[in-house]
């Protein structure tokens, strides 16, 4: 009888352990996935923030405001030194002196033909400017030739004659114009864009053009900035 009451109680132990051990391991089981799906949440927004912090540094600024217009630029006041306004001339201050024919003063214009491929003018006095007094040299022109070169030359009292280093070459917006059609170059030439332009300056020639046909002047313009 002892013998039997023993044997059940070992059985009812072992009953007993057996049934706290499979709780404890769901328990377990229960915690860990817990755990990593803790984890996993975590892991997850950690990973949403650092994607949105990337796309708002790649992103480009908003802009909100209107982009700034540039400053207008205002043109250059300058000062005439020395004009040769053919409107106002009595006399001829040119010499035609290559190229050219039937120089005259007409409708208040310098009118010339150009006969050649290197028609030129230089002034009949010599000006006896200080280079330092002139940054600009303003001429006014109706091209009717089919050339959109000319030239301006001067000579100083170091260096008394013309040559190319001297010199000023520009081209002509318009070329092959009709008296009446209002096409006139303005043609602008700054004297600091030559190292020459030192001294005194003597004399200055004019070539308008590098072929033959009509060429009107209404004005040759040397002047100071303001």
């Amino acid at each position: 009888m002892l013998r039997k009451l023993l044997a059940f109680l070992a059985v009812a132990l072992f009953a007993i352990f057996a049934l706290s051990c499979s709780d404890g391991a769901e328990t377990a089981s229960d915690t860990t996935a817990e755990v990593e799906e803790a984890a996993a949440t975590e892991t997850s927004a950690e990973t949403e923030e650092t994607t949105k912090e990337a796309e708002e540094t790649t992103k480009g600024p908003e802009t909100t405001a209107a982009p700034e217009t540039e400053p207008e630029k205002k043109p250059l006041k300058t000062v005439p030194v020395i004009v040769y306004n053919f409107a106002e001339a009595t006399e001829l201050d040119w010499d035609p002196t290559n190229h050219i024919t039937d120089m005259r003063l007409e409708d208040g214009l310098l009118k010339l033909t150009s006969t050649g491929g290197d028609p030129f003018m230089i002034s009949k006095q010599p000006l006896d400017i200080d280079a330092s007094e002139i940054d600009l040299i303003r001429i006014k022109v109706l091209n009717m030739t089919d050339s959109f070169n000319c030239q301006f030359f001067f000579e100083t009292d170091a260096e008394p004659f013309m040559s190319e280093d001297k010199s000023y070459r520009c081209i002509y917006d318009y070329a092959f114009s009709e008296p009446d059609s209002d096409e006139w170059n303005i043609v602008e030439i700054y004297t600091i864009d030559c190292f020459k332009w030192e001294g005194t300056i003597k004399r200055i020639r004019f070539d308008p053009s590098t072929s033959a046909g009509d060429i009107f002047i209404e004005y040759i313009s040397l002047e100071k900035f303001e």
